[in-house]
């Protein structure tokens, strides 16, 4: 299943999505976020938007952590982004709301800490599963051939491309 965007961005069309470049990645892995010990999944991949002749006007990659052996339609989502098209999800991923957190300084003046990742506290994967996505022209995601930059520069294209990537990843995830 696969989105349009461009002229008619809101469209949902049944066609294959163009042949994928790479992946999806898929790892397996567990934590524990607010007391409780979470088995989830991690998979990074990829969103083809198409347009109402059915060109691919931009490739969205996400990375989603969904909480294994679950229903997928019982679950809450939460979708995260930076909003584009300037600013990727990393921040977002590593530092705020991902199951895994980078280690950084908490005072600006002070020296930075060591290079660490541990299981990130203030993550809701214990109650909802994640999805991080990145705007076109943000991270790996791609304008292609039949996109047009104007549109998804715009706020008003921004919004919708992002919109019509939920969709596309809510029904193709269940």
């Amino acid at each position: 299943l696969v989105g349009t965007a461009g002229a008619g961005l809101a469209a949902l069309t049944a066609r294959p999505a163009a042949a994928q470049t790479s992946g999806p990645f898929v790892t397996r892995h567990q934590g524990v976020f607010n007391g409780k010990r979470v088995d989830y999944v991690a998979t990074v991949g990829e969103t083809v938007l198409r347009d109402a002749k059915g060109q691919p006007t931009v490739r969205f990659v996400s990375t989603a952590y969904v909480k294994a052996d679950t229903d997928p339609a019982r679950r809450p989502i939460l979708i995260a982004f930076n909003g584009g098209p300037s600013t990727s999800s990393a921040t977002l991923h590593m530092v705020a709301l991902g199951p895994k957190r980078i280690a950084i300084a908490q005072d600006p003046r002070a020296p930075a800490p060591a290079p660490s990742m541990s299981d990130n506290p203030l993550t809701v994967l214990d109650a909802a599963d994640i999805v991080f996505v990145d705007p076109a022209e943000t991270g790996f995601s791609r304008i292609q051939p039949g996109g047009k930059r104007e549109i998804f520069y715009s706020v008003n294209g921004d919004a919708q491309s992002v919109s019509d990537f939920i969709v596309a990843w809510v029904k193709a995830n269940g």
